[in-house]
C-alpha cells in the first residue's frame, strides 16, 4: 500500500507542478524513474528465458515483459509482418539506439530505452501508447499493457495509471481477435 501512495503523491505532484500547457513536457527531476523503481524489484529478473541485474533498465524490468510478451509472446526469433525483431517487435527502420536488436538480451535492452525515452516525454499511457503506434488500437494496447504491468507489479489494476480509452472499442477488438 505504501507504494501505491507513493507512485500517487509523485504523479500528483508532477501533475499540478508549474508546468504550462506551452512549456515542454520533459521534467527536470525524473519522476517516471522514480514511479517506475517505487515498486519493489528482485535483483535479478527473468525476461524471455534471459536473465538481467535490476541495475542494467531504466524503467521497472517488468514493464518491457509485459511489452515482450504482448508484442511476441517472447517467441524467438521472431519477425513481425512489418519487419520488427525480436522479443520487444522493434523495427530496424525506426531504431537508432546504441543496441543490436537482433541479439535476444539487447532487444529487450533496447525495448527499455525506447519506452523510457517516450515515457520521459510523453509520460506512462502516450509513452507506451507511442511504442506501438497512433490510433484506437495503440489507446488500446496502452491501457492494456499498464493494466498488465500494474498487476504485475502491486497485484491490481486500474490504481496508478487511467489513461484515456474507449474500452466499449478495446472489447469488440479484443472479441474480434479472439
Amino acid at each position: 500500500m505504501r507504494y501505491i501512495l507513493t507512485a500517487l503523491v509523485m504523479v500528483t505532484v508532477w501533475l499540478f507542478s508549474s508546468v504550462s500547457a506551452h512549456d515542454s513536457l520533459i521534467v527536470e527531476t525524473p519522476w517516471y524513474e522514480e514511479l517506475a523503481f517505487s515498486f519493489p524489484v528482485p535483483e535479478c529478473y527473468n525476461i524471455c528465458g534471459e536473465s538481467f541485474d535490476v541495475g542494467d533498465f531504466r524503467l521497472h524490468p517488468a514493464l518491457v515483459e509485459v511489452v515482450s510478451q504482448k508484442e511476441s509472446s517472447c517467441r524467438w526469433p521472431r519477425v513481425g509482418p512489418r519487419g520488427a525483431v525480436g522479443y520487444a517487435q522493434i523495427r530496424p527502420r525506426f531504431y537508432h539506439g546504441t543496441f543490436n536488436i537482433r541479439d535476444r538480451r539487447e532487444n529487450l535492452l533496447a525495448a527499455d530505452e525506447i519506452l523510457s525515452e517516450n515515457i520521459r516525454q510523453f509520460g506512462y499511457c502516450e509513452g507506451v501508447r507511442r511504442y506501438n503506434g497512433s490510433g484506437k488500437d495503440a489507446e488500446c494496447y496502452a491501457h492494456d499493457v499498464l493494466a498488465k504491468f500494474e498487476k504485475r507489479i502491486n497485484g491490481t489494476m486500474n490504481v496508478v495509471f487511467k489513461c484515456p480509452v474507449d474500452l466499449t472499442y478495446c472489447r469488440q477488438r479484443h472479441r474480434r481477435s479472439n
